[in-house]
């Protein structure tokens, strides 16, 4: 007869747990193995190892190498736990529809000249002068609105001024004038004879402003008669109207008046 040899696999003995009691398999099913039937405790492991089914063939004795042996149960390691991986979520809210990509060309934009941007000194000299005249304009407007401001307050609206002078028409006269939209009137009223009231016109006034030009008026003699002159006086402007002895008078050619009193 023929010698058959024997077929020699490596079946893993099973882990168990140190702190589990291994019970055997039920005395009511002999020959069966541990953890078939519901009244057997089961059997609990806690890693498995792959099954080697590969078959080996031995011509001689058993060798204990090929045999894999488990190491001491209080010498035995197991693996710690390790802990899964958190996932982390990022949620943005938009006010309105998410934008739509799309696919293009990246185009990287090209560093920027700071040269370019240096501007020469004469610019700087011509803001400058530019800040300077403004500011004059600035300034010369509120030194007009100021000047009109103070005529208001002496002379009021219209533009109204009041005298009195002894100009040798019967006795003290009380003089007004006004500038009634750039017409210079003057009235002479004697304070003994109503009747010997006078009126006077004067100069006409015209451009922007005209109205607001406040008129005063002055006694002095220009022509070495011994009775006083009047002299109109608007802003730097000088008129001049005769003493005939009774009333004022303008100018004629006959007459010699000094520039000392205008």
């Amino acid at each position: 007869m023929r010698e058959q040899q024997a077929v020699h696999t490596n079946i893993p003995r099973r882990t168990h747990r140190p702190d589990v009691q291994i019970q055997g398999a039920s005395r009511h099913h002999v020959g069966t193995s541990s953890g078939i039937h519901p009244e057997d405790r089961p059997f609990l492991t806690n890693e498995r190892q792959p099954t080697n089914r590969q078959p080996t063939f031995d011509d001689g004795e058993d060798d204990d190498a090929l045999y894999r042996t488990r190491l001491p149960t209080s010498a035995r390691r197991y693996a710690p736990a390790t802990t899964p991986p958190r996932t982390i979520m990022r949620v943005t809210q938009h006010q309105g529809p998410p934008p739509m990509q799309r696919a293009s060309r990246t185009h990287t934009q090209a560093p920027i000249n700071r040269r370019m941007w240096r501007l020469h000194p004469s610019v700087y000299v011509g803001l400058a002068m530019l800040v300077m005249l403004i500011g004059w304009i600035a300034l010369s407007s509120f030194a007009q609105w100021w000047h009109v401001q103070q005529d208001t307050l002496h002379y009021g609206t219209p533009r109204t001024f009041q005298i009195d002078a002894d100009v040798k028409h019967g006795g003290l006269s009380h003089f007004t004038v006004e500038n009634l939209n750039g017409h210079i009137v003057i009235y002479e009223l004697v304070e003994t004879n109503m009747e010997k009231t006078h009126l006077y016109l004067g100069p006409i006034l015209s451009g922007a402003g005209a109205d607001l030009q406040p008129a005063t008026v002055s006694f002095v003699d220009l022509n070495g008669d011994g009775y006083p002159d009047m002299v109109i006086s608007i802003g730097n402007g000088r008129y001049v109207l005769i003493n005939d002895h009774s009333a004022f008078r303008p100018v004629n050619s006959s007459d010699h008046i000094s520039e000392t009193g205008v």
